[in-house]
């Protein structure tokens, strides 16, 4: 009976072992369409978002395409070379509110601030673009704001903005301010 419960559990750390395996190398498409799948149901991004080659979503889906030109990649295709998308992670997001003055009806004025840092985890050509939106609480776009800023390898950089709203009738408390991924920058991967 030792001998059959050793070998089922000798089995079962292989069977496991290959399944870290197989999550390692396509963790990163795992990762998107899990991302995909909460951005669509409305739910809030991932906390700490690790996105690799190939991969053009960095939050809430509404990233462009980030390839190259077709020119440039018809060229770089001859040479046996492609542009990829580097390797990055978004943590630490903060979404504050303060009231900074109030009347009758309650708050007036406010400040939303917004940041994340992101860290790359190789050099690329360009720079990192994040769109942020300020949304009110029936998901309705107030304003938005575009951060750019080159990231270098093995740094974390702040991408933070602040959405001032003041209104004598009362302001909406439950303003929040979910990002997407406009830009990445590329490195080029020769065979």
């Amino acid at each position: 009976m030792v001998k059959v419960l050793r070998i089922i559990s000798g089995s079962l750390v292989v069977v496991l072992m290959i399944l870290a395996g197989l999550f390692f190398v396509f963790g990163d498409e795992v990762l998107r369409v899990v991302d995909d799948l909460m951005s669509s149901e409305g739910k809030s991004n991932l906390e700490n978002i690790v996105w690799g080659e190939g991969i053009e979503d960095g939050g809430a889906g509404e990233v462009e395409d980030l390839s190259a030109g077709e020119s440039d990649s018809a060229g770089l295709e001859e040479s046996g070379c492609n542009m990829q998308q580097i390797q990055y992670s978004l943590k630490n997001f903060e979404n504050s509110v303060e009231c900074t003055d109030t009347g009758i009806n309650g708050c007036i004025s406010l400040v939303v601030s917004c940041s994340m840092e992101v860290y790359s985890f190789e050099d690329g050509e360009g720079i990192f673009g994040i769109r942020y939106a300020l949304v009110d609480s029936n998901e309705i776009e107030l304003d938005f704001e575009l951060i750019e800023k080159e990231v270098v390898l093995d740094t974390h950089v702040l991408f933070s903005t602040e959405f001032i709203r003041s209104d004598v009738s009362g302001v909406d408390m439950n303003l929040t301010c979910p990002f997407s991924v406009e830009t990445i920058p590329l490195r080029e991967i020769c065979n």
